[in-house]
């Protein structure tokens, strides 16, 4: 029997409607998790299909975000208002 050799293709299909989330880091000077919820919570008010969560732990005080477009102006201006610096981490 010959031997032969065959080239197997597999692909991902997603559905139309599925996007890449974007993703945004933010330096911020949150240092207490009470801040971190109230300012998550002030977040989801005006981006409320997003995922926003602190890594207070990271000397950074990190803040990420996670949704459908890009949000950096909205974000660090919210940030701004409610008094607190907020640095786009370019990735």
């Amino acid at each position: 029997m010959p031997e032969t050799s065959a080239a197997v293709v597999l692909s991902i299909q997603y559905p139309i409607h599925f996007i890449m989330p974007v993703v945004e880091i933010f330096k911020t000077n949150v240092t207490k998790r009470s801040q971190a919820r109230t300012l998550v919570r002030e977040l989801k008010k005006t981006f409320p299909a997003f995922r926003i969560n602190f890594d207070l732990e990271d000397c950074d005080r990190i803040l990420r975000v996670e949704g459908p477009e890009p949000v950096v102006s909205g974000i660090t201006e919210l940030m701004q208002k409610h008094q607190y610096q907020c640095e786009w981490i370019e990735n």
